[in-house]
């Protein structure tokens, strides 16, 4: 991880970190990073586990079911991107064939009503084996490549969300309002295992706006579904939701997000920073008292 070596055991107060390249801090300077601005803050070290590219929500249950959880911590960041994780989190037939990337997807069991966690047909060797030629020969010596492989996924992609009931809208697209139930259902899957896996530790999820949602919310003028729906989920599952977007469409948030790919600034993670700092963790952290 792009972090500070990290024992596993510990005396005193942790934090895990889970997300994409938001958290893994794309593009500052380390101690840039919101993690690292609240670590100084607190004294309380703040374990990064963000993993950038096409990194969704469940592999970052996955993650910290299998790793992040077996260092000694109390209370986990878990931060969710919806302009990309739904469609990270897409298992499409490419994405499943022999061959394809070697990630997991939740893939829905209609029998039991619950998710099965698919990864690639044939296995991590023949994955690997292709991966060799596709990603580090085809990828970087072909422009015609990378437009196959861009243009194949993006129909693919396009096919099964054709198969799936999303209201039109002629508005700025956005996830925090475009998203549909079967998405939602794999991120639900996702907290509710992470909420298994924590036990009684403090969960907070923080779901991240990029400028697309800042405008379609200023278009809508009301609250997301996405807000609607993870709030009533982080009362089944007893976690703390801090929706960025409220906040940021009040502010002048262009100076949050890097011009050319759109991933925070120093600003926009300071931004981050100062919220968590005010949830109910921090504030008893800094009365000595956490609960």
């Amino acid at each position: 991880m792009r972090d500070v070596e990290r024992a596993r055991a510990a005396n005193g107060s942790r934090v895990v970190v889970l997300g994409d390249s938001f958290a893994e801090g794309w593009g500052v300077e380390d101690h840039q990073r919101m993690t690292n601005i609240l670590e100084t803050r607190t004294k309380i070290p703040h374990l990064n586990f963000g993993t950038a590219g096409n990194f969704g929500t469940t592999q970052a249950y996955i993650l910290y079911e299998k790793l992040a959880s077996r260092f000694d911590h109390d209370a986990v960041i878990w931060m969710i991107l919806p302009a990309n994780d739904f469609a990270d989190d897409t298992p499409t037939a490419s994405r499943l064939e022999e061959g394809a990337r070697w990630r997991p997807y939740l893939v829905r069991n209609n029998k039991s009503d619950t998710y099965d966690v698919v990864y690639p047909a044939g296995g991590f060797e023949k994955a690997t084996r292709w991966a060799i030629f596709r990603r580090n020969i085809s990828l970087e010596f072909w422009m015609t490549a990378r437009a196959y492989y861009y243009y194949r996924g993006l129909f693919d992609w396009l096919s099964h969300e054709s198969e799936v009931t999303r209201t039109p809208s002629t508005k700025t697209p956005s996830n925090y309002f475009d998203f549909n139930d079967e998405q939602f259902g794999r991120l639900a899957f996702a907290a509710r295992k992470i909420r298994q896996a924590a036990g009684d530790r403090r969960i907070m999820v923080v779901t991240i706006p990029r400028s697309a949602d800042i405008m379609r919310s200023n278009e809508e003028g009301k609250l997301s579904p996405l807000n609607r729906r993870i709030t009533q989920l982080s009362k089944e599952l007893v976690f703390d939701h801090i929706d960025l977007l409220a906040s940021i469409r009040r502010d002048k948030w262009d100076k949050y997000y890097i011009p050319c790919d759109g991933h925070w600034t120093y600003q926009g993670n300071l931004f981050a920073a100062n919220h968590l700092y005010q949830t109910q963790y921090y504030n008893s952290v800094r009365s000595g008292v956490k609960k």
